[in-house]
């Protein structure tokens, strides 16, 4: 099969797991593709999320959604506040609360990039291991 045709089909593939109606090239999704083929990446995302998720379904929280919308503002607590329609302080006080369940501080660069990273997992399909 000729490689640009799996790079379409990839990016594709990619594009549908995302839920995007934009235009995808395959190289617009590099770091997809090494989230999406990574064997660790089920691992990374019970480590990062799973707690949370947990804390959501039984508080009826919504920790992953301000986690979300803070990646998608570019850490703005100001722009997260906007999209999840509640106040600055509530937004300060669910990274805080984000921070204490999952050991990620997503004031930190380094927590952030992973938390992020477990997200985008998470969106690719990427689920735990199984025990």
């Amino acid at each position: 099969m000729p490689a640009s045709y799996t790079d379409a089909a990839e990016a594709a593939r990619i594009a549908l797991l995302l839920d995007t109606t934009d235009p995808v090239r395959h190289d617009d999704v590099l770091l997809e593709r090494i989230v999406l083929d990574h064997p660790l990446a089920g691992e990374l995302v019970a480590d990062a999320l799973a707690a949370l998720t947990a804390y959501d379904e039984r508080r009826g929280a919504e920790l992953l959604r301000t986690l979300q919308a803070f990646v998608e503002a570019s850490g703005s607590v100001t722009d997260t506040a906007r999209e999840v329609q509640v106040h600055p302080n509530t937004v300060v006080y669910r990274l805080r609360r984000i921070a204490r369940i999952s050991g990620h501080d997503p004031r930190r660069p380094r927590d952030l990039l992973v938390l992020s990273l477990a997200l985008l997992a998470r969106r690719l399909g990427a689920s735990p291991p199984t025990q």
